[in-house]
């Protein structure tokens, strides 16, 4: 996966997950992580935090490292994310994709993709 910096022969995994508010689907995150760091790929319980996991089990602290962000408005959603968030193709969401590199190697170590409805999102320069 290029996102990941992968060769061909890598191994990476994908963790699908959706984030609700109130019972309201309002993010739908794709992460995307190369192979030795997911040491449990059967217990999808075990990264309802991944972030948590990295520092427990690799002394990684995710949200300390360097990342670039962007951040686009989407519209039309894609047919699977207005699903998975309950809205009609028609809505907006955004569109967030983070590439996290380890400041020590410069590995990425995750890329991740997501989409949030429009009326959660919000920013503070």
């Amino acid at each position: 996966m290029t996102q990941l910096g992968l060769t061909s022969t890598d191994f990476y995994y994908v963790i699908e997950r959706v984030r609700r508010a109130k019972q309201i689907p309002y993010i739908y995150h794709c992460t995307y992580l190369p192979e030795r760091f997911v040491t449990h790929p059967h217990d999808l319980s075990y990264y309802n935090s991944i972030y948590t996991q990295m520092k427990n089990e690799f002394k990684i602290h995710l949200n300390t490292e360097p990342f670039v962000e962007y951040n686009q408005i989407i519209l039309p959603t894609p047919k699977k994310i207005a699903a998975l968030l309950e809205i009609s193709e028609e809505t907006p969401t955004v569109k967030q994709e983070r590439t996290t590199t380890l400041s020590l190697s410069g590995q990425i170590i995750e890329y991740i993709c997501s989409y949030k409805r429009w009326e959660y999102y919000k920013i503070k320069l």
